[in-house]
C-alpha cells in the first residue's frame, strides 16, 4: 500500500498547504515510507504467552481504610504567592489585555 502523490495534493488541499513539486515529491517519499514501517509492525506476531500483563504479576499492596490523609502544605500558599488576595493568587494581567475596561462588577 503506497502513497500516491495524487492523495498527498489531495489531503493538502484539504488542509490549504500549498506545496511545490519539490515538497510534494518529499511528502510523498516520506508518508510512503511511514505506511511502510507500519505495514511491518502490523506483520510482528506476538509469540509471549499470557494476556500482555507485566511480567510480575504481583498484586500492589494495599493500606487499611483509614490510613492516610492528603498530603499538607509545609508553608501555607499564601506564603507561596507573590500576591493573595482572598483566598487566591493574584497574577499579572496578560499584556495586550490592560485596556479592555475590566470586568462588570469593576465598571460599576
Amino acid at each position: 500500500m503506497g502513497v500516491t502523490r495524487d492523495e498527498v495534493e489531495h489531503v493538502a488541499g484539504l488542509a490549504r498547504l500549498r506545496l511545490d513539486d519539490d515538497e510534494a515529491a518529499a511528502l510523498t517519499e516520506d508518508l510512503d515510507e511511514i505506511l511502510g514501517h507500519m505495514e511491518a509492525l502490523a506483520s510482528v506476531t506476538d509469540d509471549s504467552p499470557g494476556d500482555g500483563s507485566p511480567v510480575h504479576n504481583a498484586p500492589a499492596p494495599l493500606r487499611p481504610d483509614g490510613e492516610g490523609s492528603p498530603d499538607a502544605l509545609l508553608r501555607p500558599p499564601e506564603e507561596l504567592a507573590p500576591d493573595w488576595d482572598e483566598g487566591f493568587f493574584v497574577v499579572p494581567r496578560l499584556p495586550g489585555l490592560e485596556d479592555d475596561g475590566g470586568t462588570e462588577d469593576e465598571q460599576e
